[in-house]
């Protein structure tokens, strides 16, 4: 038989785990993943409007975004 420490031990750490497991941003991008930019020329520019949204239960932190 295990000690009663062990016992609530095991438990926090699985309560601790599984809070983790279900708090957690979730990066959704609307419209899916591929672009599409048609017939794009040597030397033009092109621009297009992202939107990210977080279908998570957290925060969702953006730390840094590059233009490609």
């Amino acid at each position: 038989m295990m000690p009663r420490g062990t016992i609530a031990g095991i438990a926090f750490l699985l309560l601790f785990f599984n809070s983790v497991l279900i708090c957690q941003p979730r990066l959704q991008l609307p419209g899916g993943t591929k672009f599409d930019f048609g017939e794009v020329y040597t030397g033009t520019t092109v621009h297009r409007d992202l939107t990210l949204n977080n279908a998570g239960s957290d925060t969702l932190i953006r730390n840094s975004l590059h233009q490609l």
